[in-house]
């Protein structure tokens, strides 16, 4: 949407195209507008069932450079705080970096977030069509009317009844939002488990899209 409202934002997008059409071998405003379920880069292709901007290593790049484009808004809108903390987690991270205090430019933010991407892909087996065995999903315990502990325990509960990998992998609000990564079936479980428990009209589990690696 910025794109086409901010002349600030499609500014970034555009430039951070044509980096990764010069240095890449793909455009990332094709794999966001249109996500094609197979794109070719040289000799490798990529697939995934519902698009590429599912693999973490597209997403993660469209992430970075949705950040750059969101604060360049900001400072084109005039709300910019140049002396608020900044702090980022995960992919985050490379985002305060670069698109908030302007240490890493966008081109070396996009390849260095599209590596760590390619990397955290490659280790993971995938079937012919790009689907891997693995998902992640938020936690939302209080949602389910449990505490901390009864969330640790309802995951290594799961874990062991299906004999699958499931972990709470990022602690992000004590209580109240856990990431959790797995096996799809294990997560799956996990997802019913919640809901018969439900103390709230809002999901005790929500998928997070675009990744599909069992870590975080």
């Amino acid at each position: 949407e910025l794109y086409q409202s901010s002349r600030a934002a499609r500014a970034v997008w555009d430039r951070a195209d044509a980096h990764t059409r010069e240095a890449l071998g793909f455009s990332i405003l094709r794999v966001v507008q249109q996500n094609p379920a197979h794109l070719r880069i040289g000799r490798t292709s990529y697939r995934h069932p519902v698009g590429v901007l599912h693999l973490t290593q597209f997403t993660q790049v469209a992430m970075s450079i949705m950040a750059q484009a969101q604060v360049a808004w900001i400072k084109e809108e005039g709300l910019f705080v140049p002396d608020a903390i900044t702090c980022g987690h995960s992919v985050g991270e490379y985002n305060a970096l670069g698109a908030v205090l302007g240490v890493i430019p966008l081109e070396q933010t996009i390849t260095v977030v599209w590596q760590r991407g390619l990397a955290m892909h490659q280790l993971v087996e995938r079937d012919k069509h790009g689907r891997s065995a693995y998902a992640m999903g938020v936690i939302r315990p209080h949602y389910a009317g449990m505490n901390h502990q009864q969330a640790e325990e309802l995951v290594s509960t799961i874990a062991k009844q299906t004999d699958s990998f499931l972990q709470i992998v990022n602690y992000n609000v004590r209580g109240r939002q856990y990431s959790v990564t797995g096996d799809r079936t294990a997560l799956q479980a996990l997802e019913q488990a919640l809901d018969a428990q439900s103390v709230s009209a809002k999901k005790a589990y929500i998928e997070v899209p675009g990744i599909d690696v069992p870590f975080h």
